[in-house]
């Protein structure tokens, strides 16, 4: 989406306006609102297309970061990794050893997700929490509430993690990646 972001606002102007045509159409008959009414519906119609085919920097970002966790939720670490820079390789060894400490993950609820394009488009940064109840060899099953920052960028085609921040989950200070808080 482009456009408004959210296609619902121009959506309503033009059904209301339809509605306006049609409501002076009953009373004057005049052929012409009829087919004002019905521009205004078809408007509606197009603007709806118009703005889920066009896709932002912005939506691609966060359509990565869902496709991420939801690799990470199946335990599928490789994939996981996909989305992560080569020259990140700290931050991978991270995802590895956050695999390895869980033998399942049964919810994972992603939420608050905001991206910021920065660096005139060839960086961004999603902020998002990630919710759930997982099972760690060490604790067993544990509910989690944790809050990431996660900086992307442009490779390619691709956008691709660079580095990760965690973050408490109420205070919003930087934590380590494997703290139990």
């Amino acid at each position: 989406m482009w456009f408004t972001d959210n296609p619902w606002p121009p959506i309503v102007l033009f059904a209301c306006l339809a509605v306006v045509f049609f409501a002076i159409w009953t009373s004057k008959r005049r052929k012409i609102l009829l087919v004002a009414a019905a521009a205004m519906l078809v408007l509606g119609g197009a603007t709806y297309v118009l703005e889920e085919s066009i896709v932002t920097d912005e939506e691609l970002v966060e359509r990565e970061l869902l496709q991420m966790t939801d690799a990470f939720h199946r335990l599928d670490i490789e994939g996981t990794l996909e989305f992560f820079s080569v020259q990140a390789e700290p931050i991978r060894g991270y995802v590895r050893q956050g695999g390895d400490m869980l033998t399942d993950i049964n919810t994972l609820r992603i939420t608050d997700v905001d991206v910021e394009l920065l660096a005139e488009g060839s960086r961004a940064k999603t902020h998002f929490r990630a919710n759930g109840e997982a099972t760690a060899i060490a604790v067993g099953r544990q509910r989690f509430s944790t809050r990431w920052e996660l900086t992307w960028q442009r490779e390619g085609e691709a956008w691709k993690v660079i580095d990760v921040e965690r973050l408490h989950p109420t205070s919003g200070e930087t934590i380590t990646p494997f703290s139990w808080q």
